[in-house]
């Protein structure tokens, strides 16, 4: 039960259905909810609070329900009060078995946060419930007292200040800063741009945390860009050129002091206008495609006579080469050969761009291998290295 699941679903940029569609994955997630109704419910979670908040809305609901059971039902009752009650406690219901069965919420193991709307319109079902039902002024003053209490505690103390300094104190320098996209730690970017809402827009560097593909390019159409270079950075580290999203960002050279978190300024060195480019391989020529065979292979000494290829970005990073005969594609069949003469974009089209150590790229094919401009063969561009190194190491020049 302690394994999370992000880790061990499908790697993909949205997720793949909004509701459970496989027994496995409802037989799992009622073992997540057992196991948050366990550990709540018996006071084995870590937040106190938290088992409390469950136990009092156990309380007032079990208290409801005796109360209309003895009918002490105030004289003042309407029919719109009992109609709009009435329809709460439906739309609490069916949003209930809605997020039970949501793809979300296996994925987030009955985290109470995306709970939140559905516990405020169960309450206040409650509340009018209670307003015509219980007739004591005092207990009715005592049920106020302690769901405010509840309220401010597990929202506030627990999501602003965390039992330690709010997010407006820690981040607020962070509103000084030129208006960009801040590129970080999930849950650093987010804190930070709901502190500084009108000039940073975030976005982790997690692909799977980048819930709108849609959103994330619009963000990467910005002319500033800003990398934390705190104890979360980015993996790797922080560097001078770094390739994130499909895209090459390299280091302005300007830096911010944000509330004592160093904070640098990037800007995107490719693709910016113009998308082609002339492939240099390690041997010192260019990528050129035979005229016949469609093969590709490093043999173009010239620059000015090497083929241009155009990079195509796909969802996750993934890109296709366009040359002007045809997408790249990796034969299987021929020991992994390099074609450039495919009309179409599928798995064996598509390849991953590595920043390198030698201040290059390195080109990895759908199955995880490297291209190589092999020496010992021409000169041919093969996808089928476990490890990069030199012949597989590629500039990219416009």
């Amino acid at each position: 039960m302690d394994r999370c699941v992000k880790e061990y679903s499908n790697d993909d940029h949205v997720y793949d259905n909004p509701f459970i569609n496989k027994f496995d994955d409802l037989y799992l997630n009622i073992e997540f909810f057992l196991a948050k109704l366990k550990g709540t419910l018996l006071f084995k979670d870590d937040s106190l609070t938290e088992s409390l908040f469950y136990w009092s809305t156990i309380f007032f609901t079990i208290l409801v329900i005796l109360l209309k059971t003895q009918k002490l039902k105030n004289s003042k009752t309407t029919f719109i009060n009992a109609n709009l009650q009435n329809a709460l406690f439906l739309v609490v219901i069916f949003s209930s078995i809605a997020l039970f069965f949501s793809t979300w919420n296996l994925r987030s193991e009955f985290s109470p946060r995306y709970f939140t709307l559905t516990y405020v319109i169960y309450y206040f079902a409650l509340f009018l419930s209670l307003d015509y039902c219980a007739s004591n002024k005092i207990l009715k003053l005592l049920i106020g007292v302690i769901v405010i209490y509840f309220a401010t505690s597990y929202s506030y103390i627990h999501y602003f200040t965390n039992n330690g300094p709010s997010v407006f104190k820690l981040y607020s320098d962070f509103k000084k800063l030129p208006k960009g996209t801040l590129i970080g730690d999930y849950w650093d970017v987010y804190k930070i741009s709901s502190v500084a809402i009108d000039n940073l827009e975030p976005l982790p560097y997690d692909h799977m945390t980048v819930r709108n593909w849609k959103w994330k390019n619009e963000l990467l159409n910005n002319e500033r860009f800003y990398l934390l270079d705190n104890e979360f950075p980015i993996p790797g580290g922080i560097k001078d050129t770094i390739f994130q999203f499909g895209l090459f960002f390299k280091a302005t050279g300007n830096s911010y002091n944000c509330n004592n978190i160093k904070v640098l300024e990037y800007k995107k060195l490719f693709p910016t206008v113009s998308t082609k480019y002339k492939i240099k391989a390690s041997n010192g020529n260019y990528l050129s495609v035979d005229k016949s065979s469609f093969l590709v292979s490093a043999i173009e000494p010239n620059s000015n006579n090497a083929d241009l290829f155009e990079l195509i970005l796909f969802p996750e990073g993934k890109y296709a080469i366009k040359s002007d005969f045809g997408y790249l594609v990796v034969n299987e069949g021929e020991n992994e050969k390099i074609y450039a003469n495919s009309n179409h974009i599928w798995s064996l089209e598509l390849f991953n761009l590595v920043l390198s150590e030698k201040n290059g790229v390195n080109i990895k094919s759908f199955k995880g291998k490297f291209v190589c401009a092999d020496l010992g063969l021409e000169n041919l561009l093969i996808a089928n290295r476990d490890k990069p190194l030199d012949w597989e190491n590629f500039i990219f020049e416009k």
